[in-house]
């Protein structure tokens, strides 16, 4: 009887932290929420000027290869790109995971 009571107030701490994370707020996939690519009641500016600042919090330089759609989820950002070892200089990133690519072979 405990184990059950547990699980019942795990499951709902789990339900509960994860409703404070609005999911119309998030942008989780490319197109963002409902893949409609807006997001309501956001509350973003209107304009923003990368010269003077206005409206800008933030910004960083991305290294490698290509860009992903990024997904924005709480007060995080993730993106996917190649990097290879040769071009770090560095760029530490929060997050990182390898990919082994797989051997290359000629069409004969």
């Amino acid at each position: 009887m405990k184990r059950i009571s547990l699980i019942i107030i795990l499951a709902a701490a789990c339900i509960s932290l994860s409703a404070q994370l609005d999911p119309e707020r998030q942008w989780p996939w490319y197109r963002g929420y409902m893949i409609s690519g807006t997001l309501d009641n956001a509350g973003l500016p209107e304009k923003f000027d990368f010269r003077t600042g206005e409206n800008i919090r933030w910004k960083t330089e991305i290294q490698g290869l290509g860009l992903s759609c990024p997904v924005i989820w709480g007060n995080r950002i993730f993106l996917t790109t190649a990097v290879s070892k040769a071009d770090d200089k560095g760029f530490r990133p929060l997050w990182a995971n390898s990919v082994i690519l797989p051997p290359q072979y000629r069409k004969e």
